[in-house]
């Protein structure tokens, strides 16, 4: 539709499919639209992928998908076009690498890269480079996209209600190409006013999750769940069990049952997780209890982490270690044995 409205106002275009962050992609799109218009006089970068989720829930390869338009794809553009004479050099930036957006460290930092990357290619006297850093905009851009997918209508109508408009975004893009500021913050709201907005948001989110978790510590009984409840066989299990117990409000936990179907979330796993290092002293990062989220398999991965950390104890070993403590302590002996069915499949054989 916007294509057809340009071609009927008459002007030419030729549309090539690339990924910005693929040099051979985008050198062949390159070639094409020179090979059509001849050389290239400036460049607007504005690639993007939205962010989102808790920091610690994220793995590596999440947050690449996000960094990897804004950070590799200037940097391909950049290798692209090193040595030739441009008039400009426009990198759509955002506002969230200036006030922060709660849940949003991968996008931010994404952003805060492009303003960076302006400074210095102005420092070194390459073609003029500036990074904007838009504020939302109404009916275009990457915060209506985002809406209409997660059917956010009404979001999107409270929070883009002030956001900048197609006509005024045209005038502050003319205005900021006149003038050789590296970065320029667009904003249709006191920017102070909206950087204290989010740290408030940051911090009742936080004062949220602690009354969640005093809530949570009133004790219920085991709900209904997929897997029938399976006692702790070891003192690992039951000190996971205990952790559960307290941060899940239930008396009650087999080595089973799954965190998420016992109302377990993000938050709750950040928690966790920060429990579980400082009790075993051991490295675990938070997509693990989403890959485990059963005692007994996160029990397996503890328990892998302390032999890794022990030079390689034999499990052997570990395991009369373990028996030791359970017997010593009245509870139940650690034996070698298939471990009993798991929720919803058949026994994967795991020796204990």
């Amino acid at each position: 539709e916007v294509v057809r409205r340009l071609e009927e106002a008459g002007a030419e275009v030729v549309v090539c499919a690339a990924d910005v962050s693929d040099e051979a992609q985008m050198r062949r799109a390159v070639a094409e639209g020179e090979g059509r218009f001849g050389p290239v006089n400036g460049i607007i970068h504005a690639a993007g992928v939205p962010g989102g989720g808790a920091i610690e829930t994220k793995t590596s390869e999440m947050a690449d998908r996000v960094l990897a338009p804004k950070v590799k794809g200037t940097l391909v553009l950049d290798a692209l076009f090193e040595g030739r004479e441009l008039d400009f050099f426009v990198l759509c930036s955002s506002l969230s690498a200036v006030t922060g957006l709660f849940w949003q460290a991968d996008y931010s930092a994404a952003n805060a890269f492009l303003d960076a990357f302006a400074h210095r290619n102005n420092l070194k006297g390459k073609t003029h480079t500036v990074s904007i850093n838009w504020d939302s905009w109404q009916d275009v851009g990457m915060a209506i996209d985002s809406a209409a997918e997660l059917n956010l209508m009404k979001w999107r109508e409270k929070s883009l209600k002030d956001a900048i408009s197609p006509q005024e975004g045209v005038e502050a893009f003319k205005r900021i190409l006149a003038h050789p500021l590296p970065q320029v913050l667009v904003s249709t709201q006191d920017l102070q006013a909206v950087i204290d907005l989010n740290n408030d948001l940051i911090a009742s989110s936080a004062a949220g999750a602690h009354e969640a978790e005093a809530s949570q510590r009133a004790d219920h009984a085991r709900p209904v769940l997929r897997s029938n409840y399976v006692a702790p066989t070891n003192d690992i299990e039951r000190t996971i069990i205990e952790i559960w117990k307290e941060l899940l409000g239930f008396t009650e936990i087999g080595i089973y049952d799954n965190f998420l179907e016992l109302g377990g979330h993000s938050l709750l796993a950040i928690q966790l997780i920060s429990r579980l290092r400082e009790t075993f002293n051991v490295e675990i990062p938070v997509g693990t209890l989403f890959e485990a989220p059963v005692v007994a398999d996160l029990a397996l991965v503890i328990l892998q982490e302390l032999m890794e950390r022990q030079g390689g104890e034999k499990l052997e070993q570990m395991l009369d270690r373990l028996q030791g403590g359970a017997e010593a302590g009245g509870g139940q002996a650690v034996t070698r044995q298939t471990a009993p069915e798991p929720p919803g499949g058949d026994s994967d054989g795991r020796p204990w």
